[in-house]
């Protein structure tokens, strides 16, 4: 079993250019963390593509072998650090965690 770790953010920037940039900044420093921590089995981010005003600015999807692995995932420093990065840019969060076969 592997447990899912589903994150989507809408980001605050009101500028679609400025806010685009800022997702393509955030896509690549969560990009550069399955080298760093051995608990992430895979990591896919996608950002929005479509009605931008209606729908989630960015989805990460990851996976981890278990709720222990999650969560020394999410107290590692380079995940810290892109969290530290993200802070005051976004303007709402939702997650969900499930078990995949």
């Amino acid at each position: 079993m592997t447990l899912r770790h589903v994150v989507t953010w809408t980001f605050a920037e009101p500028d679609p250019a400025a806010r685009m940039r800022q997702l393509l900044e955030f896509k690549a420093l969560l990009d550069a963390l399955p080298p760093v921590i051995p608990e992430i089995l895979a990591l896919e981010v996608g950002i929005n593509e479509l009605y931008p005003d209606a729908n989630w600015h960015i989805t990460l999807v990851s996976e981890f072998a278990d709720q222990a692995a999650l969560e020394r995932y999410q107290v590692h420093p380079a995940h810290k650090a892109v969290i530290e990065h993200n802070r005051g840019r976004t303007s709402g969060r939702a997650a969900v965690d499930f078990t995949v076969a």
